[in-house]
């Protein structure tokens, strides 16, 4: 089975987020997202106090220069052209010479703020006059002024850990003359994935999801194999593992990944088909008496397998290991304890799938050879 999928799109759920129908997952090819630098969709409507936030093109980054928030350390922004918009460019404008304020948001759908997030401001965007003095605040802490930039058109910061899912206040003081502009954007790494594997697998299986830019913290993440969620077992930023939960039918299952709150497209697994159960050596038997039971499906793997003793009507009474196993039959050993005189009802779960049919014999201090009645 061929365990690659074309195109994995990451698709935006909320109007408040500008470029995040941007996102999307390459299987194959190089990434069809929009670098940072050229990105041209549609900026949020945010309003703004005294200046309006309007959509522009972002200028080109001609060097990313880490900047340290007010009272803390220099932030360490990745150098790499590998990133998509989750939120701008927004353009600010000075209508008007001296020191004006603009109010907006970074706006973030839970699971976002475990994403690697950089903030990037261009001052003098489009080309126009820069501003003399920029003064911005993340929820009320100064997090960049204007000798970050250095004599630099831009600077970006590292927001990863200081914002949190929903809206988090900017308040940016401007001062410069009429026509001055100001843009921001906030960016993060291009998620991609490679493939999964394995594509044949057992319940209980780990099973691993490889790419390029995922997050390390494994909140940032849900997946179903159809309808059952499955457990992230480990995330890294190259692969993604989970385990294959119980409950599932054998046969093609369809796994779907949510990263950061936004639905991927779908991958597939084939899980192992549950065993059948055709027959029992004995028509009765004692409690601590072995017998074998037939069919196939079953592991070699002894531990793998497991029988279900049951009443007649399928209530579950106890379980047993087997202490011999091939992929035809099992050998396993009545519990001492087993009630008796009564008839079981004995089925077996390999690698956690339960066979539909089991086969019915009697549990009595009399052992009863099926060859007594073979003619």
């Amino acid at each position: 089975m061929n365990s690659k999928v074309k195109t994995l799109n990451l698709r935006a759920a909320g109007s408040t987020l500008s470029l995040l129908a941007a996102l999307s997952l390459s299987l194959t090819g190089p990434a069809s997202l929009a670098q940072s630098k050229t990105a041209s969709a549609a900026a949020p409507a945010y309003q703004t106090r005294t200046t309006p936030t309007t959509t522009t093109t972002t200028t080109e980054t001609k060097t990313a220069t880490g900047a340290a928030p007010a009272g803390g350390q220099a932030t360490v922004v990745p150098k790499t052209s590998d990133l998509v918009a989750l939120q701008g460019p927004t353009l600010i404008t000075q209508k008007a010479a001296g020191w004006k304020t603009a109010s907006t948001f970074i706006e973030l759908k839970d699971g976002q703020q475990t994403l690697p997030l950089t903030f990037t401001v261009t001052n003098g965007a489009n080309g126009q006059a820069k501003m003399q003095g920029i003064r911005i605040n993340l929820n009320g802490r100064e997090i960049l002024n204007e000798k970050a930039f250095k004599g630099k058109d831009s600077v970006s910061l590292n927001l990863s850990n200081l914002v949190n899912a929903g809206q988090s206040q900017l308040i940016i003081n401007s001062f410069g003359p009429t026509g001055a502009t100001l843009s921001w954007v906030l960016t993060t790494l291009k998620i991609k994935v490679s493939d999964i594997k394995p594509v044949n697998c057992a319940i209980g299986d780990k099973v691993t999801i490889s790419g390029k830019n995922f997050p390390t913290d494994k909140s940032a993440y849900r997946l179903t194999v159809d309808t059952t969620s499955a457990t992230i077992t480990k995330a890294t930023a190259t692969s993604l593992e989970f385990q294959v939960p119980t409950g599932l039918a054998g046969g093609k299952r369809t796994v779907t990944l949510w990263i950061a709150g936004v639905k991927c497209d779908p991958l597939y697994i084939k899980i192992s088909a549950a065993p059948e159960v055709t027959g029992v050596n004995l028509y009765g038997a004692a409690p601590g008496g072995p017998i074998i039971i037939s069919g196939k499906g079953f592991s070699a793997t002894a531990s793998d397998n497991q029988v279900l003793f049951k009443t007649p009507d399928g209530q579950l009474v106890q379980t047993a290991s087997p202490t011999a196993a091939t992929e035809t039959e099992l050998t396993v050993i009545i519990p001492m304890d087993y009630p008796c005189p009564s008839d079981i009802l004995a089925t077996v779960k390999t690698k956690g799938q339960e066979s539909a049919k089991g086969v019915t014999f009697a549990c009595s201090q009399r052992v009863i050879d099926k060859n007594v009645f073979t003619p």
